[in-house]
């Protein structure tokens, strides 16, 4: 193998590998099938994706929305969404999709290729990051990349527009630099950690602290270097630049606010997501039924887990260690944290794979793994296709979006009877905000706006004498209707809470 300071050649991909000690394996997956499946696996699920489905509601047109309001403002610092501040995610996703526009003008493409390329990246930085955790088995990082990228969890979550694939690249390039800090204790290290650090605070905000914290603070279950007063003074300027960075930025946007962003961030969006006051609030021991589900196809088999049984008796294997430390901790944070999602797990499970490749190296012949994810992802392409082409109607707002885009240049007031989350606003590139009103406030304003639009689902209306809407389509389990006002008003229609009925 090459020196630790160089990343992982060609030539040791195709090297062969010391027969394994349980199977006596030689390693038979050169550089060229490992990339071929690695490139062809993540950016051709993507491609298959950009193809059979749309931008899907609400998580990735809202962030298409905001990007979009963005660029038409011309206002790179400060988020909006709807002509309002957003102040639930930092810029950095904003900032990748500006600069791809940049380059080749507005649209989806680029936007929704932002996954697939960050799965690909991901999956190459793991297996440079188990080269570096075990130096005389460099076989162990491609074998990672090959189960993060064929855990169904991956191959589906890849092809999205999220924050969590974004944060998980700058996560690993954080987890390589304080290896390499741990092995060397170069500044230059020492300042990759802290800048990567600052990235995935850019991207997803003060959870990056989860991923990169832990291996830090358990510096001495891991790293070959004492941590002596020059690591000291190392790691603070590195945790500096970790915190100056994103600072920088929300300072600089919260005059832009006059006070209001900063405000909210520290208040209600850090302390909010906390205690699971602004959304998904979930119980303590909610993620446990998801582990073994996310981590498929790899659950379903045997070997995997007699590979799992096996780390428990080689406690003094130093990578072992630093993997150990980071997933525990972490998922324990996690868990604490009363708002969750099964994506924040992500970066835990792509570290927690690495393990598990640890485990098999040597038990497992690589090339048996590698028909396993060959099969797992041609299995995964065949339920896209036919999963997007039955669901892809249901979801596509590209048509509604243009419509009221159209109606709002025409000098239409439009509002939404609901919870209103930029739904149209990319689609329909609309340089004026949707009104959003709740039902009781939709009965008052289509009496005073005859000619205004009413963008509703159809459990929030009280539909009578059939009025003809503008535009109608089914939307989820439900349909999304547009109607003129005053044609609304005529019929004797109202509208309700979902769940409720409400008279005229």
């Amino acid at each position: 193998m090459t020196s630790s300071r160089s990343l992982i050649s060609d030539a040791d991909f195709g090297r062969p590998a010391v027969a394994g000690a349980a199977g006596g394996h030689r390693d038979e997956l050169g550089a060229a099938t490992w990339w071929w499946l690695v490139v062809a696996g993540s950016l051709g699920l993507g491609l298959l994706s950009l193809w059979l489905r749309p931008l899907l509601p609400v998580d990735e047109t809202r962030y298409l929305t905001v990007a979009w309001e963005m660029w038409e403002r011309g206002s790179f610092l400060l988020p909006s969404l709807n002509g309002e501040l957003y102040e639930h995610k930092p810029p950095l996703l904003f900032w990748l999709i500006h600069a791809g526009w940049a380059v080749a003008g507005v649209g989806e493409t680029w936007p929704r290729l932002i996954g697939p390329l960050c799965t690909l990246a991901s999956a190459w930085l793991l297996s440079r990051l188990g080269a570096r955790l075990w130096p005389q088995s460099p076989q162990v990082g491609r074998l990672g990349g090959l189960l993060f990228l064929g855990s169904v969890f991956v191959a589906f979550y890849g092809t999205a527009l999220m924050f969590d694939l974004p944060l998980l690249v700058f996560v690993c390039l954080g987890w390589l630099a304080l290896h390499d800090a741990g092995t060397h204790g170069r500044w230059r290290d020492w300042l990759g950690y802290g800048l990567a650090f600052a990235a995935a605070m850019l991207t997803k905000g003060p959870v990056a602290m989860v991923y990169l914290l832990p291996p830090l603070l358990a510096w001495r279950l891991w790293a070959r270097l004492p941590f002596g007063s020059r690591a000291a003074w190392r790691v603070t300027v590195a945790l500096a630049i970790a915190i100056a960075l994103p600072l920088a930025w929300l300072l600089l946007a919260d005059r832009q606010s006059q006070g209001e962003l900063l405000r909210r961030v520290l208040f209600e969006q850090t302390l909010g997501r906390v205690q699971g006051d602004l959304g998904h609030p979930r119980p303590l021991y909610w993620y446990l039924p998801f582990l073994p589900l996310m981590a498929l196809p790899w659950t379903l088999w045997p070997r995997a887990w007699r590979a799992l049984g096996g780390l428990w008796r080689q406690r003094d294997d130093r990578g072992l260690r630093l993997v150990a430390t980071t997933v525990v901790t972490g998922f324990v944070l996690l868990s604490a944290v009363g708002g969750k999602q099964v994506h924040y797990l992500l970066p835990l499970l792509a570290l927690g794979l690495l393990a598990l490749a640890r485990g098999l190296h040597g038990a497992v012949a690589p090339r048996q793994l590698l028909r396993r994810a060959q099969s797992g992802l041609a299995a995964i392409a065949l339920v896209m296709v036919a999963g997007f082409a039955l669901l892809a109607p249901r979801y596509d707002l590209a048509a509604a979006g243009r419509h009221v885009g159209d109606e709002q240049r025409a000098g239409r007031e439009t509002v939404y009877v609901g919870n209103y989350q930029g739904e149209f606003g990319y689609y329909g590139r609309l340089h004026a905000p949707v009104r959003e009103l709740t039902p009781a406030q939709a009965r008052d304003w289509v009496r005073t706006s005859p000619d205004g639009l009413v963008i509703a689902r159809r459990k929030r209306l009280v539909l009578h004498g059939a009025p003809q809407p503008e535009y109608r389509q089914r939307y989820k389990t439900d349909e999304l209707l547009m109607f003129r006002a005053g044609d609304l008003v005529a019929s004797g229609s109202s509208f309700r809470e979902p769940g409720r009925d409400s008279g005229p």
